[in-house]
């Protein structure tokens, strides 16, 4: 009978990167999905999810933000795949707005860089957009967008190349512990 120090269940995002990293540091890893890759089932499907800095909805998170750009890269070196494209975002709201506050609170609190934009300005270098007047916009250029199925590949294949035993269509149906840890 085959024995593992962790079985994770569900290898999307969050699961895929769990089997990632106690592989690494050498447990014996099982990680187990009831779909294929790529399922449309999870909550990892799709070709991208966006990426910030500046958190307006709770500036605690931008320490956090900053660290996970770093690591998508150092996944990036090992995987030798693209997985982070910073291209920067736009936010545009009303003057005031508690959307633009929060960026602004969380650049000023974390030293990130935000550049404001006038009406005017904006629809010259972005001219796709009508910008109502009244109206802020603000240009966050450390945003951007992460290749989500290649990150999954990323994990998933790094995971094998550290051990890790990866099975789809296999859906947890029981489990039991042998053992158990010493204290």
């Amino acid at each position: 009978m085959e024995t593992f120090d962790v079985i994770v269940v569900g290898l999307g995002a969050m699961g895929s990167a769990t089997a990632y990293t106690l592989a690494k540091r050498g447990a014996r890893v099982l990680g187990i999905d009831a779909n294929l890759p790529h399922s449309k089932l999870g909550s990892s499907h799709g070709p991208t999810r966006a990426t910030r800095e500046s958190y307006f909805e709770s500036p605690e998170y931008v320490p956090l933000a900053r660290r996970s750009n770093d690591l998508w890269r150092k996944l990036e070196a090992e995987s030798n795949a693209r997985l982070l494209d910073i291209k920067g975002a736009l936010y545009f709201a009303p003057q005031n707005h508690p959307l633009l506050n929060g960026v602004c609170l969380a650049a000023d609190q974390h030293g990130l860089a935000v550049e404001k934009i006038d009406t005017e300005e904006a629809e010259q270098r972005y001219p796709g957009f009508s910008v109502p007047d009244g109206w802020q916009i603000l240009r966050e250029p450390g945003a951007g967008l992460l290749q989500a199925e290649a990150c999954l590949d990323a994990f998933r294949d790094l995971a094998r190349r550290h051990g890790a035993q990866l099975r789809f269509q296999s859906a947890a149906t029981r489990w039991r512990q042998e053992g158990g840890a010493s204290s």
